[in-house]
């Protein structure tokens, strides 16, 4: 509210200073102006009551004529004087009020029918009404005197006027970017409000996280799950890697039905969960086993189409694993999947890791909702960047206008407040 009340107030303060800048060369403008408006509706007065005096005067002439020709004469200026009334009705509905250069249109509209009006039966009623014909005459010719010396004044001051026109819709302008920015500085101030709301709660939240791993029964499973995964990279990286391309292929050949069902489930699981499944095995993987003595046969029989080089290699591997190169590993990894089997077997350990679980989900959620509001953040300052950029211009607009129309410079206090509650 307060933000509001400066903005209202810098405003109000900029309209007075425009307008006593402006006012010693537009009061002239604005008084001969009412003058020129007043007259030109004077003047359309004028001849919409001599229209309908002449109306009357045409009616009452009908009555008893039997002179064809003063009859032809009564029914045109009565035609005449009918149209230009009406003419002079729909001038009054479009013009009162309106500024001088709707005025201007519509005395010109006004003009160009009248003389049409007149044109179309005028030579039927000079020789049986001549001094109405004169009258009506000037009374048009009035009226485009009139309208000529609004065009005049129009074409003499358009500039002027329209400078200041559009002073006041820069001002308004100017307005609307004042209250964009502070409506944009207000939701950036909920925005940070929010984001600190959620600094606190990933704060709690990471506290909570660290006084759980902290304590021994999740330290050991920790300790328990890197070790897992030393293993498995080990498996992946030392002792399979050359295999699991070409164990990926003897697979899809196998999934045709080269093989027994059991061996393609066997190679699924390999291929799916390595470490787990050599852990799982009996001693010695048989199952394992089973499947590299068929994966051997299927490279010494093109089947896995591997080249010369690369299938040498990889059967040099395959030995190695019959021979028993795996063994020492999977006899880790048994002992390493119990002792997380036991950990987890204590009722302390599973609620802690559950709360833990749930509790990182919670942070994540937590993390995605900041980044959300952060980039809302980064759009709401540029939106405010764009926004003070436009109100700059607006400004200096302002300033040129009043300066070379009106020769008066704004004053730098008025200036700065207006900037600065731009920047604020």
């Amino acid at each position: 509210m307060k933000e509001d009340r400066k903005n209202s107030d810098v405003i109000a303060a900029l309209r007075e200073w425009t307008q006593t800048a402006t006012e010693p060369k537009l009061k002239p403008l604005w008084g001969r102006s009412r003058e020129l408006s007043e007259t030109a509706l004077r003047t359309v007065s004028s001849l919409k009551r001599r229209c309908e005096v002449y109306i009357r005067r045409s009616e009452q002439d009908v009555f008893g004529l039997v002179d064809q020709r003063r009859l032809r004469a009564a029914a045109a200026l009565g035609r005449i004087c009918r149209a230009t009334v009406s003419d002079c009705e729909e001038f009054f509905t479009s013009a009162k009020g309106a500024p001088l250069s709707k005025l201007d249109s519509c005395l010109a509209r006004l003009c160009e029918r009248a003389k049409t009006n007149y044109n179309e039966s005028g030579r039927l009623i000079v020789g049986i009404y001549g001094s109405e014909n004169s009258s009506l005459k000037m009374e048009i010719e009035s009226l485009q005197q009139g309208k000529n010396q609004v065009s005049s004044f129009q074409s003499r001051n358009r500039e002027t006027m329209k400078s200041q026109a559009q002073i006041e819709e820069l001002a308004t302008s100017l307005a609307e970017y004042l209250d964009s920015i502070y409506g944009l500085k207000a939701s950036r101030t909920q925005v940070e409000k929010e984001i600190r709301e959620l600094n606190s709660r990933i704060g709690s939240t990471e506290r909570t996280i660290s006084e759980i791993e902290e304590k021994p029964e999740i330290l050991s499973l920790d300790a328990n799950q890197r070790e897992l995964r030393r293993l498995r990279q080990e498996l992946l990286d030392v002792k399979i890697s050359r295999l699991r391309g070409p164990l990926s292929r003897f697979l899809s050949v196998s999934r045709e039905g080269q093989n027994a069902p059991e061996a393609v489930e066997t190679l699924s699981k390999y291929m799916q969960a390595p470490l787990t499944s050599l852990a799982r095995e009996s001693d010695g993987y048989p199952a394992l086993k089973e499947v590299l003595l068929a994966l051997q046969k299927a490279i010494e029989t093109g089947q896995v189409g591997l080249d010369k080089k690369k299938a040498l290699k990889t059967l040099e591997r395959i030995r190695q694993i019959l021979g028993g190169s795996l063994l020492s590993l999977q006899k880790e990894a048994k002992k390493t999947f119990e002792t997380r089997k036991e950990l987890l077997r204590t009722q302390t350990v599973r609620q802690l890791q559950s709360r833990r679980a749930h509790l990182k989900l919670e942070h994540d959620s937590f993390v995605d909702s900041r980044k959300l509001l952060e980039a809302k953040i980064s759009r709401l300052l540029e939106e405010t960047s764009s926004k003070r950029s436009q109100l700059e211009g607006c400004l200096g607009r302002i300033e040129k206008l009043v300066n070379d129309d009106f020769g008066r410079n704004l004053p730098s206090d008025l200036r700065d407040r207006i900037l600065l509650l731009g920047r604020e």
